[in-house]
């Protein structure tokens, strides 16, 4: 069932909030640093597809990234433009 798609007999998850790796080790906050990865190029959804394997989307409402990584605004325009998932800066 995916955050879309509730039924009669139950409703849809209201959507997860996927933090990390692709963020700033800078304000990395309580992950560990050796989880944090922001110094790889993004090449569009396929690195979080890779990541998070193929069907993310579908239960997925926000993802928190790092801007700054090489490739990453394409991304995130593809993500909120196609898929509907809200991006945080993080």
């Amino acid at each position: 069932m995916s955050r879309r798609n509730g039924s009669k007999d139950g409703a849809g998850i209201l959507g997860m909030h996927l933090e990390g790796p692709f963020i700033s080790k800078k304000k990395k906050g309580a992950h560990p640093e050796k989880f944090v990865i922001n110094d790889v190029a993004c090449e569009g959804l396929e690195l979080f597809e890779e990541c998070y394997g193929p069907s993310f989307y579908d239960n997925t409402a926000l993802v928190t990234v790092a801007p700054e990584i090489p490739g990453m605004l394409d991304a995130i325009t593809r993500m909120v433009e196609e898929k509907g998932i809200k991006v945080s800066i993080g």
